[in-house]
């Protein structure tokens, strides 16, 4: 591997790890880096689909009827009543939004995600100084199960919120998954370049 390939390779990780580390706060931030205003309509519209309710004043407020029972008796419901009883499927729906510790799940796998970004970054610099083949193969290997955490960080590590309306599920986790098969992707082809050719030190 040339000395110029070798640069070329390491500018592609840093790249790749810079990606990362800023997916979930800045690209496609999750829900606790969203504005306030932001977040505040989105659990408006999470509780307005549990809820049936659109945000009307009137629908909320509903209208009064009348049933008739097996025995005669007449009862009425109104919509609040039905309000009600969609509140009570509100916290199945809401799952994805427990807290932990003042923070959603997805706080934590944005802390992930930066963690494992800044180690890519490392690797990519590592990879432009290394001086033997054998040092890159070792990086490849490193950096090739880096990428398979970031894969499994927002799914099985570090998993973002589990509501599927959050903003977390609809952004952050699908490119972190793809940016962690790029990873690692650019680990096989660093290694086999590695492999095939001994001059890690040459000339451009």
């Amino acid at each position: 591997m040339k000395t110029n390939v070798r640069l070329a390779a390491g500018i592609t990780i840093i790249i790749l790890g810079l990606l990362v580390a800023v997916t979930p706060r800045y690209i496609l931030p999750v829900c606790d880096y969203q504005s306030k205003e932001d977040a505040s309509l989105g659990q408006t519209i999470v509780l307005a689909q549990a809820t049936g309710v659109d945000g009307d004043m009137a629908t909320m407020t509903g209208t009064t009827g009348t049933t008739t029972g097996m025995g005669g008796e007449m009862g009425t419901s109104t919509g609040m009543d039905d309000m009600n009883s969609g509140m009570a499927g509100t916290d199945s729906e809401m799952e994805g939004m427990h807290m932990s510790g003042g923070y959603s799940p997805c706080y934590f796998t944005s802390r992930g995600a930066i963690t494992l970004g800044l180690i890519i970054m490392l690797i990519g610099l590592a990879v432009m100084i290394a001086g033997t083949p054998e040092a890159v193969r070792l990086l490849a290997l490193v950096l090739g199960g880096a990428g398979i955490l970031v894969i499994l960080t927002p799914v099985y590590l570090l998993p973002v919120c589990e509501n599927p309306q959050m903003a977390c599920n609809k952004g952050a986790e699908q490119l972190l998954i793809v940016l962690g098969i790029a990873t690692v992707l650019a680990a096989a082809v660093i290694a086999l370049m590695a492999g095939k050719n001994k001059d890690i030190s040459g000339a451009a």
